[in-house]
């Protein structure tokens, strides 16, 4: 009888935290869909304004991006925003993603962000 009291007990601790995993799972799925159409958008924002962007800029925001990733690894990509505060998030944000496509700096899931390390 205690074996069975023992099982059902662990049987609910153990379904309990299967559903803390589900739930985990979701929203990072929920978190990379939503980062992916932020990036769908910020594309296509960038893309309709690149005659007013000057390249320069663009390669100082990164410049400035990669120096600060190489200065503090593992920073959490919220934290960079407050570093940038004059600048747009979704910006900071098309700059990080395309860093990070082109190998300069490496990406982390990290709870509903990023932690970014020097690629």
């Amino acid at each position: 009888m205690l074996v069975l009291v023992a099982l059902a007990v662990f049987g609910w601790f153990a379904f309990r935290e299967l559903k803390l995993m589900e739930s985990d799972i979701l929203r990072d799925i929920e978190a990379k869909n939503a980062v992916e159409a932020q990036s769908r958008d910020d594309i296509d924002e960038a893309s309709s304004t690149q005659s007013e962007v000057s390249a320069g800029a663009d390669q100082s925001l990164d410049g400035q991006l990669a120096r600060l990733i190489s200065e503090r690894p593992g920073l959490v990509q919220t934290e960079i925003y407050s570093q940038f505060s004059g600048l747009n998030r979704k910006h900071i944000q098309q700059a990080l993603l395309e860093l990070d496509r082109r190998g300069v700096v490496r990406r982390e899931k990290y709870r509903g962000s990023y932690r970014v390390f020097p690629g």
